[in-house]
């Protein structure tokens, strides 16, 4: 009894050993000058890139009411003209809009100095009290602060990854 223990617990250190040993090969990396951002493949694939100074990524999961987020790292300064939309912080920008009729489209901008990061995310059938969403186009002031307010948890996590989590290191 005691060797098929051992033998199950052999078994088992050797698959999870496996695991771990894929998770390092299944890295994403972005290269900033001397530093680099690591994302993992479990969360995030690679996406085709248009342009040399850019690198695009997916979300690999969404859960609802997130249908999708890229974030796209810029591998430049972030120039006057990207800082556009409401200014959250020193270095973050959020914008707000209607994509499509129910599909609200959140950009979050982060500055990091020699880099920035923009992500862009969808969601779909968020109900906000007191905002029609069934339009294409931007919020007046007070219904952009109700979505926001709306979707605040999805914001705070999105600005806690683009500021820590991916972080050139």
């Amino acid at each position: 009894m005691r060797s098929k223990r051992l033998l199950t617990l052999l078994l088992v250190s050797t698959v999870l050993g496996c695991r771990s040993e894929r998770g390092k090969l299944a890295e994403l990396t972005v290269s900033i000058a001397d530093r680099k951002v690591t994302l993992s493949s479990a969360e995030w694939r690679a996406m085709p890139n248009e342009t040399e100074y850019a690198r695009n990524f997916e979300a690999v999961s969404n859960r609802p009411p997130r249908q999708y987020q890229i974030v796209t790292f810029f591998l430049n300064s972030m120039s006057e003209d990207r800082k556009s939309g409401e200014q959250i912080s020193p270095n973050e920008y959020l914008e707000v809009f209607l994509s499509n009729p129910d599909e609200i489209t959140v950009l979050l901008r982060r500055d990091h100095g020699s880099y920035w990061v923009l992500s862009r995310e969808m969601f779909r059938a968020v109900p906000v009290s007191g905002v029609s969403t069934n339009r294409i186009g931007s919020f007046a002031t007070p219904d952009a602060q109700r979505v926001t307010g709306a979707l605040r948890n999805q914001i705070d996590s999105t600005r806690y990854l683009l500021g820590q989590r991916l972080l050139a290191r």
